[in-house]
């Protein structure tokens, strides 16, 4: 467009007049979509609150999407736990972490697993339980929430002799709702009859005789 003989410039056009239908599909490159993107790659995304269009690197994209099984912890026994009394819940002292990804096992003192988030959790706990002498027995192998029972494997045996050192292992798993505040133990029950001489964790070496572990669920 010229006027008096000069070239008319008319600019940059107004916010807000360049429609989706002015657009040619070879404005935006390429026309299939891509199969990988590097960290420091673009995306765009529609800001619903500012009702605009925003880019966001591919890595702050994907940090605010999905999430990890954690917290997430597994413990074993480093030795055999004598000293169980008959007849009577007995915490299992996990003293052995393999790995604890948020610090939320207590293995020294209370030896009790804290999630500290809300949320749904899986956990699984099995243990060896040694039980001398030829008796009749009731063995419990319980999760404990906040001190009070939520889940057991439960075996009693009526009038059934079995062998001195019998070993045998009992496993319990669990799925719970927890809040931020809660915390889980294992604990053994085994009544042989006055004896005293039950065990927890094996005596030849097995790595996972006795062991406790969970996890977050991403929900």
């Amino acid at each position: 467009v010229q006027i008096l003989g000069n070239v008319l410039d008319i600019g940059q056009p107004s916010d807000d007049t360049v429609t989706a239908a002015k657009l040619a599909t070879t404005s935006i490159t390429g026309q299939t979509a891509e199969t990988s993107a590097a960290d420091a790659d673009t995306i765009l995304i529609h800001d619903d609150s500012a009702s605009a269009l925003r880019k966001m690197t591919r890595s702050n994209f994907l940090s605010g999407v999905g999430g990890d099984n954690k917290p997430a912890f597994l413990v074993t026994r480093s030795s055999c736990q004598g000293s169980i009394s008959d007849n009577a819940a007995t915490k299992v002292q996990f003293n052995n972490e393999i790995f604890d990804t948020d610090n939320t096992f207590d293995s020294s003192s209370n030896y009790r697993w804290t999630p500290g988030v809300a949320g749904k959790i899986f956990m699984t706990a099995g243990v060896d339980v040694n039980v001398g002498g030829s008796v009749t027995f009731l063995i419990n192998v319980s999760i404990y929430k906040s001190g009070s029972k939520v889940a057991e494997y439960h075996l009693q045996q009526a009038d059934y002799d079995f062998p001195a050192n019998t070993v045998q292992h009992y496993h319990v798993n669990l799925i719970d709702q927890c809040t931020d505040s809660n915390y889980y133990e294992v604990f053994v029950n085994a009544n042989n009859q006055g004896n005293d001489d039950i065990s927890v964790g094996s005596t030849t070496g097995v790595t996972y005789s006795a062991f406790f572990g969970g996890y977050k669920i991403i929900t």
